[in-house]
């Protein structure tokens, strides 16, 4: 079970130093912490896992920082690929989780994650739809897990400030795929923003609604399962134009058809090829307005 906050001792057992030397680093101010009511320090397992990533030092026991796998069992956790998808056929969320967990602590970043190890394996699955019913349960099953895995990761990044920006999205009003809409969610939660997945089958009016009550700085919109790339097009451009100058990200499988079919870039509409691509955009976005602001 994963754990909201951390002792030195275990987080330095996780780190393989001593608890001596982890707190000279709290001393340092190399790590955030709290205190409980009787004084004793307390790491939150997100500001632990930042520390962990940050190159400084690197986690030799996984399993003290309540993750389900220690990242040195794990035999090229860069690459899990075959890996994962093997844990998802076999219907292993446990070794799913473990896979990306280890990948994450070990430095990759939620983007690299999704468009690789992620991507690859649903690739696949997506396969296996054209097999019959066997074929469709096993890509059902392999989307859940990836919902959990992903939802576990979101775990281990740092809540988003109070003056983070919000983004709203969700798929297409006819997609029900979610899991692109998830990933995009995750992706830009550890971008720093403050998100909202409206989840599959939205409408457009739906997100309008949202809109008014959290006043988004950015909207995406994931395209997996479009029945009239066309109609999409033109329903996209107008809901761009609608949302004036706040930015409109879509992104998903079906975007190169929808590409195919007259829809590009321009003014405030942006199509993001990757969900490396989407974290550039948010990051960059990030950027510029507090550059603007300093000015």
């Amino acid at each position: 079970m994963t754990k909201a906050f951390l002792s030195p001792r275990e987080l330095a057992q996780a780190i393989g130093l001593s608890e001596s030397s982890l707190k000279r680093w709290i001393d340092d101010g190399e790590l955030a912490v709290s205190r409980t009511a009787g004084g004793h320090r307390r790491i939150p397992l997100q500001e632990a896992v930042r520390f962990a990533r940050s190159g400084k030092v690197a986690v030799r026991n996984a399993a003290c920082l309540g993750l389900d796998v220690a990242v040195g069992a794990v035999a090229a956790c860069h690459q899990p690929d075959d890996r994962l998808y093997r844990a998802l056929f076999d219907g292993d969320a446990g070794q799913a989780r473990a896979l990306l967990q280890a990948a994450f602590v070990d430095g990759q970043n939620i983007a690299a994650l999704c468009d690789g190890p992620l991507r690859c394996a649903m690739g696949r699955f997506c396969a296996l739809l054209k097999e019959g019913e066997e074929g469709v349960a096993a890509h059902h099953v392999a989307v859940a897990i990836c919902k959990q895995a992903l939802e576990s990761l979101r775990q281990l990044l740092p809540e988003p400030g109070a003056q983070a920006p919000a983004a709203i999205g969700a798929t297409w009003s006819d997609d029900p795929c979610a899991l692109p809409s998830l990933m995009a969610a995750v992706t830009l939660a550890e971008c720093g923003w403050r998100t909202i997945n409206l989840g599959p089958l939205t409408t457009c009016s739906v997100l309008r609604a949202a809109m008014i009550r959290h006043r988004p700085k950015l909207i995406w919109r994931t395209v997996t399962v479009i029945k009239d790339h066309v109609a999409t097009v033109k329903h996209i451009r107008r809901f761009a134009a609608e949302l004036e100058n706040v930015p409109l990200v879509v992104a998903g499988p079906a975007l190169a058809q929808l590409a195919q079919a007259g829809l590009c870039s321009s003014g405030n509409l942006h199509l993001a090829g990757s969900m490396g691509e989407l974290s550039a955009f948010a990051r960059g976005f990030l950027g510029l307005k507090a550059t603007r602001r300093r000015a």
